[in-house]
């Protein structure tokens, strides 16, 4: 864990969320599911408790609920 110990390194992590939506995120031929991405945060808030994000409000294309 020498990673989150490093004295150069920011001491937080950027998670980019694309959606909280699996339909959205295949739709946006992401590889990832919204309960892998969710496994990976948990893990890493037991060794880091700052984060940043970034949200995309709608999908171009997107009409109305999906």
């Amino acid at each position: 864990m020498l990673l989150f110990n490093h004295k150069k390194l920011m001491p937080f992590i950027h998670l980019p969320t694309q959606s909280g939506s699996n339909k959205i995120l295949k739709l946006m031929n992401r590889k990832h599911t919204v309960e892998q991405y969710l496994d990976v945060y948990d893990g890493l808030k037991k060794k880091i408790n700052k984060f940043s994000s970034d949200f995309i409000i709608s999908y171009p294309g997107k009409t109305g609920r999906l």
